[in-house]
């Protein structure tokens, strides 16, 4: 019951934006219907949809839906609107790879406009919103920005630094009959910033750490044309000597630093330090409730 009062709430608070016209009643049972869809198309011994998608469920769906558009208004003051809605279903029109499942969507919905574009349009659109919204809040992420800041000044110092981790690159190209080395942390978008450094790059970084007493194993080599090309940007150069410290490189999951330990024609060997964000999930779950 509480979980319905709260939902109420959340709807009767952003029921200034020209994107909310449908009541709780009418958002549960059109988010049913997508759910259906998805539902049945799931592998495996399965229980009855309606033993999994409860009433109560359906509405926990909804209500978190609504709480991260209450928090995208309240906490940025960014309200979704038609124009951003009626992007949103023209980009899933043009560029889905399953159009037999947007069609099922689409019938579940009964082919309305609108509730394809608040059931499947709008959550897309207020969760990317929010994500990037976050991303680039200096004052959430100001003590793990501060740290990393810190970190960077005592390793130009030659000070240690607790927490960097070691890796080889090996220069030229990667032999054809070379296992192709598999990415610790998954390519992000990034960009290095420094006050010190007077270049802007865009990186797209993944690191790669070498496995400890893996080094020298041919089948374990790293190799570094195998990192994106702006990141070997990057490092090429920032790194031009053992000592080199590179500019902060800010990723949405948080912001890495390498330092190079030896550099020779055929490899380069870095340190790297990783500080993590805060966690989006995290923050988002500690936002007030009450909309508003």
């Amino acid at each position: 019951m509480w979980i319905k009062q709260i939902t109420l709430a959340l709807i009767g608070s952003l029921c200034t934006s020209a994107a909310v016209a449908a009541d709780l009643d009418t958002l549960c049972q059109w988010r049913a219907g997508t759910e259906r869809v998805s539902y049945e198309r799931r592998l495996g011994i399965k229980q009855p949809f309606g033993e999994v998608f409860t009433a109560e469920k359906l509405e926990q769906v909804v209500a978190k839906d609504l709480h991260k558009e209450a928090v995208l208004q309240r906490a940025y003051g960014v309200q979704i609107t038609e124009e951003m809605l009626a992007a949103e279903v023209s980009r899933i029109n043009r560029a889905t790879q399953a159009p037999d499942v947007l069609a099922a969507l689409k019938e579940a919905l009964g082919h309305s406009d609108e509730a394809f574009a608040l059931t499947v349009a709008k959550p897309i659109v207020v969760e990317r919103l929010l994500r990037q919204q976050f991303t680039l809040d200096n004052k959430l992420h100001a003590t793990e920005r501060d740290a990393v800041k810190a970190a960077r000044q005592h390793l130009l110092s030659g000070e240690s630094v607790d927490g960097l981790q070691e890796s080889v690159w090996q220069l030229g190209e990667r032999p054809e009959d070379a296992t192709a080395p598999q990415a610790a942390v998954p390519p992000t978008q990034a960009k290095a910033k420094s006050s010190i450094y007077s270049n802007d790059a865009t990186a797209q970084v993944a690191q790669v750490l070498t496995p400890s007493g893996q080094q020298d194993d041919s089948q374990h080599l790293l190799y570094f044309e195998n990192l994106p090309a702006d990141l070997q940007k990057v490092l090429k150069l920032q790194l031009k000597q053992a000592g080199d410290v590179t500019s902060v490189i800010e990723t949405p999951a948080g912001y890495l630093i390498y330092v190079a330990r030896e550099i020779s024609a055929d490899s380069l060997t870095v340190a790297t330090l990783t500080i993590q964000r805060r966690s989006y999930e995290e923050w988002l779950s500690q936002q007030p409730t009450q909309a508003l």
